[in-house]
């Protein structure tokens, strides 16, 4: 199994407040190609163990890089499908919608930009 794709997809989960799963995990390096299959993302229990109906079922993601272009600083895909994605958005008895604790709000995503843009040096006025 390739470690390295199943902590990126758990920790990414696990940023939105959600637990996932998959059936299998391929990473071809070389040929640039990516596979993953049954991906499902649930909200967590009281356990932080995967509880209810998944929240995103995806049944196929699988992604074709060349990898020549990366030597050039490219990202070039020679394929990106996903095939059998289910959502699952219903809102509650309260109004909110099942989502959203698990994205992030506007001002999460301005303090995110604000954090990481560096503010440009006034200009000298030299006459």
């Amino acid at each position: 199994m390739p470690f390295g794709l199943a902590w990126f997809l758990e920790s990414q989960a696990a940023a939105l407040g959600l637990c996932c799963r998959w059936q299998e995990l391929s990473l071809g390096l070389l040929a640039g190609e990516l596979r993953v299959q049954g991906l499902e993302l649930h909200a967590p229990d009281a356990r932080g163990e995967p509880s209810g109906d998944a929240l995103l079922r995806i049944d196929l993601i699988g992604v074709d890089l060349r990898t020549t272009a990366l030597f050039g600083g490219d990202h070039d895909f020679a394929l990106a499908e996903l095939d059998g994605v289910d959502l699952r958005v219903e809102r509650r008895a309260d109004g909110a919608w099942n989502w959203a604790g698990h994205l992030p709000t506007s001002a999460d995503a301005t303090a995110s930009v604000a954090a990481t843009v560096q503010p440009l040096s006034a200009p000298t006025n030299s006459r």
